[in-house]
């Protein structure tokens, strides 16, 4: 990266359980994205950070679903929620679901302004799932259920790009895929041959 933009970098307020608020990270791409004048292709990649316990996000996202609990902390009590909390925690995740989908939209609309978004290609990905006590357990990275290990994999090529591939229009692609499958699909969405230490595979 010639840029890396985190929390412990920047100098701004403290971050609770690492996290930056995404308004962060997007608004100083904004920022870049607006200013540069290199003609040549760029890649960026954001970590939105906002669905990571404990979900807290400003408001009016943050009370959109109802009710929520007092922000919940920390201890055995974010592996092990109570019966009563567990709708509660799940309204507020959804709600931190739709402010980062708000962000999402600002990176789009951001490509879109400066005119490069018919030339690009957006990937979004979860790095895991979120447990709610669906097997007793909940949030992730202490087991390998089903809602923790299946993810969203949305990509999206621009028009421009599209014009010269001979794939079907947008569709669901109903087998199985993994993460490893990005970088070869994308690598083929701009014409690049995939390198040959890379396991995954072209799903288009």
């Amino acid at each position: 990266y010639d840029i890396y933009f985190t929390h412990d970098t920047w100098g701004q307020e403290t971050a609770d359980c690492m996290r930056m608020d995404d308004r962060h990270a997007v608004g100083h791409f904004e920022k870049w994205l607006a200013d540069r004048t290199d003609p040549r292709p760029f890649y960026c990649s954001f970590y939105l950070q906002s669905p990571h316990f404990n979900y807290e996000v400003p408001e009016p996202w943050f009370s959109y679903y109802g009710p929520v609990p007092p922000l919940y902390s920390n201890g055995d009590g974010i592996i092990h929620i109570p019966p009563d909390v567990v709708p509660l925690l799940k309204n507020q995740y959804d709600n931190a679901m739709r402010y980062t989908d708000h962000w999402v939209g600002r990176i789009r609309e951001a490509l879109a302004q400066t005119g490069r978004l018919d030339n690009s290609v957006i990937v979004i990905v979860g790095d895991h799932g979120e447990a709610f006590m669906q097997h007793g357990l909940a949030r992730h990275g202490v087991h390998l259920w089903e809602e923790m290990i299946h993810v969203p994999l949305i990509m999206w090529a621009g028009p421009t790009l599209r014009k010269a591939l001979p794939y079907a229009p947008p569709s669901r692609v109903s087998d199985s895929v993994s993460s490893l499958d990005i970088a070869p699909t994308v690598a083929g969405l701009v014409g690049i041959q995939p390198h040959p230490s890379w396991q995954g595979v072209d799903i288009l």
